[in-house]
């Protein structure tokens, strides 16, 4: 695996083996940065559930001001810091090693809200539901700022009561996983 464009374009990535890591394939990371366009140059960005850290790394490469990655493996935490590392990205984002909602019930209403926030938990769990509850209950996402959620191409997104402070705006399926764009609502 390997950063696609910008800055960083073609360093490797290490990721670890394991059936609770599963990294978002070039073909999904490609797809989905060109949709995201001018929307990642200076932006704040948020990597929950980081794993390898790519999307985040990703937008750091392509001109993100500053990103904050959060995983709670410590294993994958480790080549997440390689990965920082191997980036020279330290000076630019914050590694946090914790569950992604326990970190978001920690940090609650944010003063410096994110723009970008990137949610890829395991598939089959509620971590997705419950992190974008917490999200918009605590108002971490900048005005015109947007999360982007990948899951299991079965799972409908659009079916959650959503958050009234949050409203679906794409959903493009790439095989078996499923991209879901979310902006804030007119609710907010």
């Amino acid at each position: 695996m390997r950063i696609i464009s910008g800055k960083y374009r073609g360093r490797r990535l290490d990721t670890v083996s394991s059936d609770d890591v599963r990294p978002t394939t070039d073909r999904v990371r490609e797809a989905l940065f060109s949709h995201l366009g001018n929307h990642i140059s200076g932006a704040r960005v948020l990597d929950l559930f980081a794993g390898s850290g790519a999307l985040g790394l990703e937008s750091l490469s392509r001109d993100a001001a500053f990103a904050v990655f959060v995983e709670r493996s410590r294993k994958v935490f480790s080549f997440l810091q390689k990965n920082v590392e191997n980036m020279d990205a330290g000076s630019c984002c914050s590694l946090v090693c914790m569950d992604a909602i326990g970190y978001l019930k920690k940090n609650g209403i944010s003063a410096d809200p994110f723009d970008l926030i990137f949610l890829d938990p395991p598939y089959d769990g509620p971590w997705l539901a419950a992190a974008l509850q917490l999200l918009g209950e605590r108002d971490m996402l900048a005005l015109n700022g947007i999360i982007v959620a990948e899951h299991r191409a079965a799972f409908r997104l659009d079916k959650l009561n959503l958050h009234p402070a949050l409203q679906i705006i794409r959903t493009k399926q790439y095989g078996k996983t499923t991209i879901t764009t979310i902006g804030a609502s007119n609710a907010r």
